[in-house]
């Protein structure tokens, strides 16, 4: 899954604190625990949804604008 950072996160892997994330609901509705560290974002997925950061960190939204998805 790609992170609101960009950073890839593998819900498979094995989580920094333990065997890995707790996963419930169905797809794409699912909510994950423990809390999800990758590169410098750190929240949550809840309802197929991610969290703000924790920390409050923000980034720009990548390849949207006019010209997303035209080919050259």
């Amino acid at each position: 899954m790609v992170c609101p950072n960009g950073s890839m996160w593998n819900i498979d892997h094995k989580s920094s604190n333990g065997d890995g994330w707790q996963v419930t609901g169905e797809w794409p509705n699912i909510t994950c625990a423990p809390s999800i560290i990758a590169d410098d974002y750190h929240g949550f997925l809840r309802n197929g949804e991610f969290t703000a950061d924790l920390d409050g960190k923000t980034w720009r939204v990548p390849n949207i604008g006019p010209d997303y998805g035209r080919k050259s």
